[in-house]
């Protein structure tokens, strides 16, 4: 079988590469609110790397990496 693999719904790398297509198409606000919900939700997944790249590259694109600074937890910012 030939093609890319794919990844389940919910998988944080599934999560990584909808939400950069949404900022490359013009909907980083999107893809940033989406990010916050995941990486904030039970349960939290802020020490995911996959999604934690994918919150800092969105949050540049929509202008807000105070918000995404602020939003991440400490534990995570190492």
């Amino acid at each position: 079988m030939g093609g890319r693999r794919r990844r389940a719904v919910g998988h944080p790398l599934a999560w990584d590469a909808y939400t950069r297509l949404l900022a490359r198409h013009g909907r980083a606000a999107e893809a940033f609110t989406v990010m916050l919900l995941l990486l904030l939700l039970p349960p939290p997944h802020a020490d995911d790397w996959a999604l934690a790249t994918a919150l800092v590259d969105v949050a540049a694109v929509a202008g807000r990496d105070e918000e995404a600074a602020a939003a991440t937890p400490p534990a995570a910012r190492r």
